[in-house]
């Protein structure tokens, strides 16, 4: 296959072109819905429940004339109708381009079950999210404003779940079988991560064939079968607001998991109550406290045996990669320093960020660049001089002495950068 060479200003245009066709396929998934709406609503009048809608069969002349299931055609008619009563402005940020039909899908599940005021109050909290995030961050957003919007019955539903835990193994033909376990959500991930630290040790044995995937299983035999583990473990995060931990309030906490996402990792919200049961597990995880800003106040080094002081308070602020939308945990991130030691620039929080290894070599050897706002967020400018802002990590916050008025998503403030901001054509700040 040859390549073709392609200039700066080709590529700026096929960014622009792309743009606009994805602006305009949201403006139809929007269109799309609506109609949807509009076409349940002539069929059942007012009556727009589930059971009216089937009774009218209206289901079946969309199967048919879309080629999908008829259980599928009422799952989307009920889902336009739902956001048509309930949330229009979810709808406007589609037909305005602002998110993607699959926010709309992601929110909907979320508010399945949901009184009307509750789903108000969700949307509220997260109409702004599905403007920014990608849809992995959006689904970890709903999943904290549900905790928020809904604590008591969340709470009693982790609890029934909890009781009901169970384990299961599935026999295939093939002379293998699947071992299923539902269980509380802070023991599997200290599971997963004693496996994927033995797993990663295993890995690095001199002569070592198997895959990664191999290895985690066998990893995972090995410690079920009562198998010493790694020399080192990953350490997960309990992060948490001090009222939270003493009782003060019910704001939701967070899972900071830094594993890959098919083994669990990434931030996973908590109820309060099961953030305190997970405080007191002492050396099992690291707790990190939080104050009415957001910002951290405890990393527990009375009680548990922190990393390097600097890297750890480094990788505990970003959490992941401050490249726009990398989720690669921080713990698998290179510490690049902002402005390079070599020229002068100190080995400091202020000047040292978390980036994956394929960011860290695209600032290095690209025109990609960056700047930290006052509130924390980041600014890169790709070659093409277009600008993308990375927010800051959020931790919960301490509600009781805190004067925001939604101290569950706002923006934390962060240490001031005092490096003035230069303009994407500037020379690098590094």
């Amino acid at each position: 296959m040859q390549l073709i060479p392609v200039t700066r200003g080709e590529r700026e245009a096929d960014l622009a072109g792309l743009a606009a066709i994805e602006a305009e396929r949201r403006f139809l998934d929007a269109k799309y819905q609506q109609q949807l709406a509009r076409l349940a609503r002539t069929s059942c009048a007012e009556d727009l429940t589930p059971a009216n809608i089937d009774k009218h069969y209206v289901r079946e002349d969309v199967a048919c004339l879309l080629r999908i299931t008829p259980d599928t055609a009422r799952g989307w008619l009920a889902d336009a109708v739902d956001a048509a009563d309930h949330y229009p402005e979810l709808n406007k940020t589609l037909e305005a381009g602002e998110t993607t039909l699959a926010h709309c899908s992601a929110f909907t599940r979320v508010a399945i079950g949901l009184t009307p005021e509750q789903k108000r109050r969700l949307l509220d909290l997260v109409i702004d999210k599905a403007r920014t995030q990608t849809l992995v961050e959006f689904r970890q957003s709903l999943a904290k404003a549900l905790l928020k919007v809904r604590p008591a019955e969340e709470e009693q539903a982790r609890q029934d779940r909890d009781a009901s835990r169970h384990m299961c193994v599935r026999h295939a033909m093939t002379g293998t079988s699947t071992l299923y376990m539902e269980l509380p959500t802070e023991a599997a991930v200290l599971s997963a991560a004693n496996v994927e630290a033995l797993a990663l040790e295993w890995s690095r044995v001199p002569g070592e064939t198997r895959t990664l995937e191999q290895l985690r299983v066998d990893a995972a035999t090995h410690l079920l079968q009562g198998g010493d583990g790694a020399a080192r473990t990953i350490g997960v995060n309990l992060c948490v607001s001090l009222s939270t931990l003493s009782g003060d309030d019910q704001e939701p906490a967070e899972l900071d998991v830094p594993l890959p996402r098919s083994l669990g990792g990434g931030i996973v919200a908590t109820t309060p109550e099961q953030a305190r049961l997970i405080a007191t597990a002492a050396e099992k995880f690291r707790r990190l406290v939080t104050d009415p800003l957001g910002q951290l106040i405890d990393f527990g080094r009375t009680v548990y045996r922190p990393p390097a002081d600097l890297a750890r308070l480094v990788r505990a602020r970003d959490r992941t990669c401050t490249f726009v939308h990398c989720t690669r945990p921080a713990l698998r991130c290179d510490l690049d320093h902002r402005h390079p030691w070599e020229c002068g620039g100190e080995t400091c929080e202020l000047n040292i960020d978390c980036l994956c290894e394929r960011h860290h070599y695209l600032k290095q050897n690209t025109t990609w660049r960056t700047i930290v706002l006052p509130d924390g967020s980041r600014q890169w400018a790709s070659p093409g001089g277009r600008i993308y802002t990375r927010p800051p990590a959020v931790y919960p916050v301490d509600q009781t002495r805190s004067g925001t008025t939604d101290p569950l998503f706002r923006d934390r403030p962060a240490p001031e950068d005092h490096r003035e901001p230069q303009a994407p054509d500037a020379p690098p700040p590094f």
